[in-house]
């Protein structure tokens, strides 16, 4: 996933499996090679933010959270990529493997969404602090467009930002 912040691009989501991290700033320029997934090129105006990406940078990067490095190459996805922001609240319909997620920190429940979270599900904190998705949590999520029509909804989550965890309710 990408997210835009003026030259800079932030990225975030999983990991390839010959290494990498799951959040880092990429600084995109004139050498950044920018390609769709049929290898035709585009420019930067197509890193919009939250869109799918396969990101390629260099190893070397700084020492902070979150790391900085440049993009050697970004290919743009077609894939659709769906994201809800809420609060993780307390449910009995949620079972270990799961997040109910308040969407929209509203009182309405038709707009809520049971998130499935593996263990290869990326859970980043912004700004280094918990990983722990307790009631309170506020959330961004990324996940599956597919989705029960149940409701809440249940999908796949694909990965987690932790944006605040000042609200959490810790466990007795």
């Amino acid at each position: 996933e990408l997210a835009s912040l003026g030259e800079h691009q932030h990225l975030v989501g999983k990991a390839h499996d010959k290494g990498g991290v799951n959040y880092v700033i990429l600084s995109v320029d004139d050498k950044t090679q920018i390609v769709d997934e049929d290898g035709k090129a585009l420019t930067k105006d197509a890193l919009k933010a939250d869109i799918r990406v396969d990101a390629y940078y260099s190893d070397i990067m700084t020492m902070i959270y979150p790391a900085q490095t440049h993009a050697g190459k970004i290919v743009v996805k077609k894939a659709e990529t769906v994201k809800i922001e809420g609060t993780v609240k307390a449910s009995e319909r949620a079972s270990a493997d799961q997040v109910y997620v308040n969407v929209g920190s509203d009182d309405s429940i038709d707009n809520d969404v049971i998130l499935n979270i593996s263990k290869d599900t990326p859970v980043i904190p912004t700004m280094g602090g918990d990983t722990k998705l307790l009631p309170g949590t506020k959330i961004i999520a990324y996940h599956s467009p597919i989705m029960t029509k149940s409701i809440p909804g249940i999908t796949n989550a694909e990965a987690i930002i932790v944006t605040s965890d000042a609200d959490t309710v810790q466990p007795k």
